[in-house]
C-alpha cells in the first residue's frame, strides 16, 4: 500500500529547520549575548550633568544685561563652547587625564571634550523677554561632568558679568559728567540771573503755589505811569489856564479906559453881586493853581460850585437895576488896570506850569527808557529762569538715572548680580545615561538569534537535496511506498556526541567566563581578576572611548 505523505506548512517546516539547525542558534546567541554584556560592563559609562539658566533682558526684575535676551542667547552658544573658555575651564580643574597629555594630546583632548559639550537656546515666545539657555556635558565620570558644567557656566557667568560692570561703569561714568556739565550750567545761569537783577535792581523772585517762581514788578513801571497821569493833569491845567487867560483877555479888551469918580453907595443887590463876583474868581484862582486833572472829583465839584454861582450871578444882574453912578469926573479905570495885572499873572502861571510840564515830560521820557531797558532784563531774566527750570528737570532726571546706574553697578558687585536665573542647578549624576547594558544585551541576544536563523536558513536552502519524503513526494510521478531512516553507524552517533559535547562544554565555559569578568570587574571593581586581565579590559575601553 502506498505510503500518503500530507503536505507540511511553512510552520512546520520552519520548526524542522530550527531543530536541525539549532547549534546554530545556540552557539551565536551565547557567544554574542556574552560579549553585548561584557561590552555592556567594560565599556566607559557616561554621565551627564546638565542645567537650565534663564537670561532675561536689561533692566527686568532688577537685572542687568549688555544686550537682549536673544542676543544674551545666541552669544552664549558660541561663547560657552568656545576652545578658549574649555581650555581656561580645564586648566582650572587640573584633571590627570589632561594635565599628563602634551600640546598635541591636549588639543585633541579639547575637541573631544566639546564634542560631549551641548549648549541650546530653546525658541521662546514672541515677546517673553528672556532666553533659556541649557547647558549639558557627557563624560566618564559623574564628578568630572558635574565640576566642568559647574566651572563653565561660573567662566561664562563671570565674563559676561565682568562686560556688563564695565559697561555699567562707563554709563554710570558718562551720566556723572553729563550731570556735573549740567549742574554747572545750572551755577552759571544762576550767577547770571543774579547779575542781572543786581545790574537793574530788580527784587528777588516771588515763590507761587505751584511751586514756580515770579519776577516782583520793578517801581521804575509804576513811576512811568505815573509821570504820564501827571503830564495829562499838567495839559489839561495849561489849557484851562489859557482859556481863561483869553476869557480875561476879551473881558479886559471890553472894559472902558476911564471911569467916573464918586460914585452913589451901592445897593444891597449891586454889594451881592460884588460878592459873587468875588467868590467866582477866588474859585476860579483855586482851579488854575489846584494843578487837579479835569476828571478828578474835587475838580469837577469846584467846577460846578462855579457853574451855580455864575447862574446865581446871571439872575442878579437881571433882577438888579442900573448901577447908580453919577459921574461928575472921569478918571483911568482901575478895575481895568487890576484885570490886567490879573492876566499877567495868570500868563507866569501858565509859563511855570509849561516848565513843570517839561521837566515831568524829560522825567517821563527817562523813566520810559528805563522801562524799555527794564522790559528787555525781565525777558532776559525769565528766558534763563525757564532755562533753569528745564535744566531743574533735566538735572532731576539724571539725577535717577545715575542712581539707577549706581545701584546697577552696586548689584554685578555682588555675586548673584547679573541676569542670570539658575532654574536648574547642575548635580552629580548617579546613573550613566548610556550605554544602556539592558538595551545592549537584548540587542546583542537578538542580533544573535537573527544571525543565527539566516545561517541555518541559507545553509538548509542552500543545498540541493531532499530534505524530507514530502519533497520527494511532490515531484515523483509515483507515490512513495514508505521510508527508511537514517542508518547511522555507532562511531557517527559517537562523533556526533562528542561534537554537541564540545560545543555546549565550550559555550557554558565561555558564558561563565565572560559573565565571571563582567562580574568582577563591573559589580566588584576588578576583585579576582588578574593584572593582565585588568589591563587588557582598560586597552579595551580606551579603544572604544
Amino acid at each position: 500500500m502506498a505510503v500518503e505523505v500530507e503536505a507540511a506548512g511553512q510552520v512546520d517546516e520552519f520548526i524542522r529547520i530550527l531543530k536541525r539547525r539549532k547549534w546554530l542558534l545556540i552557539v551565536p546567541v551565547v557567544v554574542i549575548g556574552s560579549l553585548g554584556s561584557f561590552y555592556a560592563v567594560v565599556v566607559p559609562k557616561k554621565y551627564v550633568s546638565e542645567m537650565k539658566v534663564m537670561v532675561g533682558n536689561p533692566g527686568e526684575a532688577g537685572l542687568v544685561a549688555t544686550g537682549s535676551s536673544e542676543e544674551q542667547g545666541a552669544v552664549a552658544k558660541f561663547s560657552i563652547r568656545s576652545t578658549e573658555r574649555v581650555r581656561s575651564v580645564l586648566e582650572g580643574l587640573a584633571w590627570d587625564s589632561y594635565e599628563v597629555l602634551g600640546s598635541q594630546g591636549k588639543r585633541q583632548y579639547i575637541r573631544d571634550l566639546r564634542d560631549g559639550l551641548r549648549v541650546e537656546t530653546p525658541s521662546m515666545p514672541k515677546g517673553a523677554r528672556q532666553q533659556l539657555v541649557e547647558i549639558s556635558f557627557k563624560a566618564d565620570s559623574g564628578d568630572m561632568a558635574y565640576e566642568f558644567v559647574t566651572q563653565l557656566f561660573r567662566s561664562w557667568k563671570s565674563e559676561v558679568l565682568d562686560s556688563q560692570k564695565n559697561q555699567a561703569r562707563n554709563e554710570r561714568d558718562e551720566i556723572k559728567k553729563l550731570l556735573d556739565d549740567q549742574r554747572r550750567e545750572l551755577a552759571l545761569k544762576a550767577q547770571e540771573i543774579e547779575d542781572e537783577r543786581t545790574k537793574w535792581n530788580i527784587p528777588p523772585p516771588r515763590a507761587r503755589g505751584d511751586g514756580g517762581y515770579e519776577l516782583s514788578i520793578s517801581p521804575v513801571f509804576s513811576e512811568a505811569e505815573q509821570l504820564t497821569q501827571r503830564i495829562l493833569e499838567l495839559e489839561d491845567a495849561i489849557d484851562q489856564a489859557r482859556n481863561a487867560v483869553e476869557r480875561e483877555r476879551l473881558r479886559w479888551a471890553r472894559m472902558p479906559l476911564e471911569a467916573p469918580v464918586g460914585e452913589k453907595p451901592k445897593t444891597p443887590a449891586q454889594q451881592e453881586i460884588e460878592a459873587v463876583k468875588k467868590m467866582i474868581a477866588g474859585l476860579e484862582l483855586e482851579q488854575r493853581t489846584s494843578g487837579l486833572h479835569p476828571r478828578h472829583s474835587a475838580y469837577r465839584r469846584r467846577e460846578k460850585k462855579i457853574e451855580e454861582l455864575r447862574g446865581a450871578l446871571r439872575e442878579l444882574e437881571a433882577d438888579s437895576s442900573a448901577a447908580g453912578l453919577e459921574p461928575d469926573a472921569m478918571v483911568e479905570n482901575v478895575a481895568r488896570l487890576d484885570l490886567w495885572e490879573k492876566i499877567l499873572q495868570d500868563e507866569d502861571a501858565i509859563k511855570q506850569l509849561e516848565v513843570d510840564l517839561t521837566r515831568v515830560r524829560e522825567r517821563e521820557s527817562d523813566a520810559r527808557g528805563r522801562a524799555f531797558q527794564l522790559n528787555v532784563a525781565y525777558s532776559k531774566i525769565e528766558q534763563l529762569i525757564s532755562e533753569v527750570r528745564e535744566l531743574e528737570t533735566r538735572i532731576s532726571t539724571q539725577a535717577q538715572k545715575y542712581d539707577e546706574a549706581k545701584r546697577r553697578v552696586s548689584k554685578l558687585s555682588d555675586s548673584e548680580g547679573g541676569n542670570f536665573e539658575v532654574l536648574e542647578k547642575a548635580e552629580v549624576p548617579v546613573e550613566p545615561t548610556d550605554p544602556n547594558p539592558w538595551v545592549i544585551a537584548i540587542g546583542s541576544i537578538i542580533v544573535s538569534l537573527g544571525l543565527g536563523l539566516g545561517i541555518g536558513v541559507l545553509k538548509e536552502y542552500g543545498k540541493t537535496v531532499f530534505r524530507s519524503p514530502r519533497e520527494i513526494a511532490r515531484i515523483l510521478p509515483h507515490p512513495v511506498l514508505g521510508r527508511v531512516n537514517t542508518i547511522r553507524t555507532r562511531r557517527e552517533r559517537f562523533q556526533t556526541f562528542l561534537v554537541q559535547a564540545t560545543l555546549a562544554s565550550g559555550s557554558t565555559a565561555f558564558l561563565v567566563s565572560v559573565a565571571y569578568v563582567t562580574w568582577a570587574y563591573g559589580a566588584n571593581g576588578g576583585k579576582g581578576l588578574t593584572k593582565p586581565v585588568i589591563d587588557a579590559i582598560e586597552s579595551v575601553r580606551e579603544m572604544l572611548s
